[in-house]
């Protein structure tokens, strides 16, 4: 009788720590997604000068990024 209530108990726990285990998951997903949401990607500008009008009319400083592979 003693083996059957430790088997049941054993059924139990790990059920419970499952049940953990996919709340904490889930949780976790659901966190991650509401971050992901929020990030606001760049803006690039195509050319030069719309990147210098874009630059005058909101009073910010501006980054050239350029590369070769001479």
């Amino acid at each position: 009788l003693t083996i059957a209530r430790q088997k049941l108990m054993i059924n139990k726990t790990a059920k419970w720590n499952n049940r953990i285990s996919i709340m904490f998951s889930l949780l976790l997903v659901i966190t991650l997604n509401l971050y992901a949401v929020g990030v606001e990607t760049l803006q690039w500008a195509n050319s030069v000068g719309e990147g210098m009008e874009e630059a005058k009319k909101t009073n910010k400083p501006i980054m050239i990024d350029f590369y070769t592979d001479w």
